[in-house]
């Protein structure tokens, strides 16, 4: 499956609410539960924003046009992009609003700060296995069973 993904994992503390629409500056509306595989196949420009939240963490997914400011977060946070069609990966991640590391690449040019270099194919388990620690799941294995909700900007 090729994914062309812009996504945000934030890592809760016991009590943090996580405010989506503050995050996003964008009122949302809710319109249906989706599932992973519908998420990759609508992850388009000003496409719907799709959103796995447990108890532990939050995994928000956006539109190809879209990055985020982290550096206001105070919790443990990543912003990645996974544009596999167009051969474009991203990861950056921040603590305390501090970037900590951070990974570019594109074709065959790849930048890093803090982070060791990586095939392709390793910064996107890296990816998976962040989130899947965030949400406190097996993201990796259970991502085409866990169910997202969906929100329309407005």
């Amino acid at each position: 499956m090729k994914y062309n993904l812009v996504g945000i994992v934030i890592r809760k503390r016991p009590g943090d609410f996580i405010d989506v629409e503050s995050l996003l500056q964008s009122k949302l509306v809710y319109i249906r539960d989706v599932n992973f595989e519908e998420v990759v196949n609508s992850s388009e420009n000003e496409g719907p924003v799709d959103v796995l939240q447990t108890d532990h963490g939050i995994l928000v997914i956006v539109g190809l046009d879209y990055m985020y400011d982290l550096s206001n977060l105070t919790n443990e946070s990543i912003q990645f992009i996974i544009a596999e069609i167009a051969d474009i990966y991203y990861f950056e991640r921040y603590f305390n609003g501090e970037l900590k590391s951070q990974y570019i690449a594109s074709r065959e040019s790849v930048v890093t700060y803090n982070m060791r270099k990586q095939t392709i194919s390793d910064l996107i388990g890296s990816v998976w296995e962040y989130t899947g620690k965030c949400l406190q799941i097996k993201f990796r294995e259970k991502m085409l069973e866990v169910k997202f909700s969906r929100y329309q900007r407005v």
